[in-house]
């Protein structure tokens, strides 16, 4: 009784250390470069307004900065230059078409490991107007820009 017992506590206590090691695959990196702010959409009007901003962590300078407006046919409606995203860099766009995506975009961005952006995707049949996804890669991305 008391080996039975043993065995048990053994093949216990090797799931809990093989299983310990274990990560789930299905998850959401963070992101290297993030948005804080406001996307608003009405019949007829578009805006953004915040602004985009690195990581913790995230010690890189990414030149040449720009926020696309992408249609359904993933054409573009609208790109604005940003400028230089060091720390954080402020955006302000409206537009009076509503886009189907919004993408921040650097070539610098894929010139990094580990690299992921946040871009967001009109979803107005769910309840919500624009839903946050994340590509760690540019073919990620629902449009290329």
């Amino acid at each position: 009784m008391a080996s039975t017992r043993k065995i048990v506590l053994l093949v216990c206590a090797a799931l809990l250390v093989f299983g310990a090691g274990c990560e789930q695959l299905d998850h959401t990196p963070d992101p290297s470069v993030k948005f804080d702010g406001n996307i608003t959409a009405s019949e007829g009007s578009f805006e953004i307004e915040g602004h985009f901003y690195r990581s913790v962590g995230n010690e890189y300078v990414y030149e040449n900065v720009m926020v696309h407006l992408l249609d359904e046919r993933e054409e573009r409606i609208e790109s604005v230059h940003l400028g230089t995203l060091d720390e954080r860099l402020p955006v302000s766009v409206s537009s009076s078409s509503i886009p189907a995506y919004v993408i921040v975009y650097s070539p610098d961005f894929w010139q990094q490991n580990n690299f992921a952006v946040e871009y967001f995707e009109y979803k107005d049949w769910k309840g919500v107007s624009y839903d946050l996804q994340w590509a760690s890669n540019r073919s990620e991305l629902p449009a290329q820009p």
